[in-house]
């Protein structure tokens, strides 16, 4: 645990592919299971390297799936990786949150100029001529 903490304070940030996971809860009633995440982690400048990030998500929550490209932060010496997930809105509940308050801007706003351009708001809706 502590070495993950450092890992988290300290590590160098790379990109890993979720290359596997393995639920290692075995079968029970519990909202919290406990994955292993077989990650192929690139570091910048250095050899990729295999790793695995075992780590707690909630049954109905957020978390990687396979093929899934995200962030890491690893420690060169120990090849320790965790698991970055601020500001990533697949994984992050915030920024997942900001990234549909911002879509959903976007959409009034191009709702917006087509209406003022005199234009359909809703696809096959036509304005009334008035």
């Amino acid at each position: 645990m502590f070495k993950n903490r450092r890992t988290r304070k300290h590590g160098l940030p790379a990109e890993a592919t979720v290359l596997s996971i393995d639920d290692k809860s075995g079968r029970s009633a519990d909202t919290m299971r406990t994955f292993d995440h077989h990650l192929e982690v690139r570091p910048e400048g250095r050899q990729p390297f295999h790793a695995t990030v075992r780590q707690a998500f909630g049954i109905m929550g957020l978390r990687p799936a396979e093929y899934d490209v995200l962030r890491v932060k690893y420690d060169p010496e120990s090849q320790n990786v965790v698991f970055d997930f601020d500001g990533d809105h697949r994984y992050d509940v915030e920024a997942s949150q900001a990234r549909t308050l911002e879509m959903r801007r976007q959409t009034a706003e191009m709702l917006k100029a087509r209406a003022a351009a005199g234009g359909p708001t809703v696809k096959g809706q036509v304005p009334d001529a008035g």
